[in-house]
């Protein structure tokens, strides 16, 4: 602007006294008929006319200076107050606004630090303010002129439950959630993590302050959340506080439910995913590890998981509105592993295997010269390239095992096929014509005679077992007979026995019958006698 009002000091002498310095601070209009005047203390006051300065016209104003133009400085210590959180101080400035605010978790000085941003603010009275180790210091304008009165006041246990909300008493625990709605303003939601209720509380404070024209400040300490309204003169609005228990937790108790290797762990989550695993021979609780980092690896449904002594713990998202459902599924156990045993099928050079394998392909191998073992091992070797029906195959002594997957159905079924060498193609042709068709029938002889006594062998043994197990069951006859021929002797002695004994009593008892009847008659007779 090409308008403003400045000042010269001078001395005495007619020297001038420093810089030339700014009257009136308001230069966007006129400003005109300056006037000075002197005061007793050595200072002066300077007076002019301002258009437009506080109204839509001219008007008269004055500025009054120190003698020495420095500006004025007031000092408030509040460190010996014994002030703590929750104690309220409130400044009031004559012609100016009052400002106030409540200690919170950034204690005395924090308080100042704010309260000297407000005050700083009113820069038609202090040109700046400050604060340090509990001390406000006041600055006036350069200008020097006089501070206006100020009053302090001090609340003790001022806060409320608008300013300050106390959690530490809450016994809030891991998975615990705290829902603030806000009047007028947007709800804050958070979930007690791993990192303790601090850190979650130090999130939702930012949260809180990010709603500027509710809140000045919130800040969090041991548990505690303080709050500040927009301003000096503005009480927070009221929060009202929702505690809801485990709010993203699933436990999964597997204990006590008798599963062993190789039965199936299903979990059904809605969404249509899935999560399953088969009992290993590392036991329930490496399955359930397993579980454990497939869960967490579904990011969209679940933070974290973890598995520890058979129980499986779904942790969900933090800013999830709930837990996804799950279902479980326990299934007995699925094979997973299954043997083709050829050690007894008599199996020689030349003779060809076939297997069938189903959803898979078939493989077909002959009985090389290296022997079954080497030919087995071929057939494992093609099983095991079959990744997406087995994930192991192997060959030892004449016994093929294959593992299906971990995961899926039970392991693939295999139809094996036999068949043995045509002598035909093994002796023709024999014609001896050359050299080499000579040592070619030879060979081929040799390998017929080879296969024959092989084969003569293998029918002998099996005579010899036949011939061992029809003497075998001809002893068992000859004892069996033997046996019941005891078992008659025996039972024919016990009836005689039994037979004597019967004949015996029945005699006895005749005689002594017999006698009986003779005593009566004695008796009669001598009777008569005396008669």
């Amino acid at each position: 602007s090409d308008y403003g009002i400045y000042g010269q000091r001078f001395d005495a002498s007619g020297a001038k006294v420093g810089s030339e310095f700014l009257i009136n601070t308001t230069t966007s209009n006129e400003q005109s008929f300056a006037a000075l005047t002197s005061l007793t203390n050595g200072g002066f006051v300077a007076a002019w006319n301002s258009k437009g300065q506080d109204g839509d016209d001219y008007g008269v104003y004055a500025q009054r200076f120190s003698s020495t133009l420095t500006p004025a400085t007031a000092i408030i210590d509040f460190s010996d107050r014994n002030l703590a959180v929750g104690d309220k101080v409130v400044i009031e400035i004559a012609g100016g606004t009052a400002v106030k605010g409540v200690i919170g978790a950034n204690g005395l000085d924090g308080l100042l630090t704010s309260l000297s941003s407000s005050l700083t603010a009113q820069d038609a009275i202090f040109s700046a303010a400050s604060s340090s180790s509990g001390v406000l210091t006041l600055t006036g304008l350069a200008s020097g002129a006089s501070l206006p009165a100020v009053t302090v006041s001090l609340e003790k246990n001022s806060t409320t439950n608008q300013n300050l909300i106390n959690f530490s008493e809450k016994n809030l625990v891991l998975g615990d959630r705290i829902t603030l709605d806000i009047d007028g303003g947007a709800q804050v939601q958070g979930v007690l993590g791993s990192q303790g209720l601090d850190a979650l509380l130090t999130s939702m404070a930012t949260e809180l302050s990010a709603q500027s024209s509710l809140f000045g400040s919130v800040t969090s300490q041991n548990g505690k959340l303080f709050m500040n309204g927009p301003d000096a003169n503005t009480d927070p609005p009221r929060v009202t506080v929702n505690l809801e228990d485990a709010f993203y937790f699933s436990t999964l108790d597997f204990n006590g439910k008798n599963l062993v290797e190789g039965d199936r762990i299903t979990l059904n989550i809605s969404g249509g995913q899935k999560v399953e695993a088969v009992i290993g021979a590392g036991g329930l609780d490496a399955t359930l590890a397993s579980m454990a980092s497939d869960a967490e690896a579904l990011t969209g449904s679940y933070s974290s998981a973890s598995a520890n002594s058979g129980v499986l713990t779904l942790i969900g998202l933090l800013d999830a509105s709930s837990m996804p459902g799950v279902t479980v599924t326990l299934e007995d156990g699925t094979n997973r592993e299954a043997q083709i045993d050829f050690s007894d099928r008599n199996l020689v050079e030349g003779d060809r295997i076939n297997l069938v394998v189903a959803g898979g392909n078939s493989i077909q191998a002959v009985v090389s010269p290296n022997g079954l073992d080497a030919t087995l091992s071929s057939i494992a070797s093609d099983l095991a390239s079959q990744t997406g029906l087995f994930r192991s195959a192997s060959a030892s002594g004449g016994v093929i095992t294959y593992k299906g997957l971990e995961t899926g159905p039970a392991v693939a079924d295999i139809t094996v096929t036999l068949e043995s060498l045509n002598n035909s193609q093994a002796l023709f042709p024999t014609a001896i014509n050359s050299f080499d068709s000579a040592v070619t029938a030879m060979e081929r002889i040799d390998t017929s005679v080879t296969q024959i006594n092989e084969r003569r062998a293998s029918f002998g043994a099996v005579i010899n077992r036949l011939d061992f197990a029809a003497d075998n069951l001809s002893n068992i006859a000859l004892n069996t007979e033997a046996s019941r021929s005891r078992i008659d002797d025996a039972d024919y002695a016990a009836e005689t026995t039994a037979l004597a004994r019967t004949q015996i009593i029945q005699q006895a008892a005749t005689a002594m019958l017999a006698q009986a009847n003779m005593q009566s008659r004695q008796v009669l007779e001598l009777l008569e006698l005396d008669g």
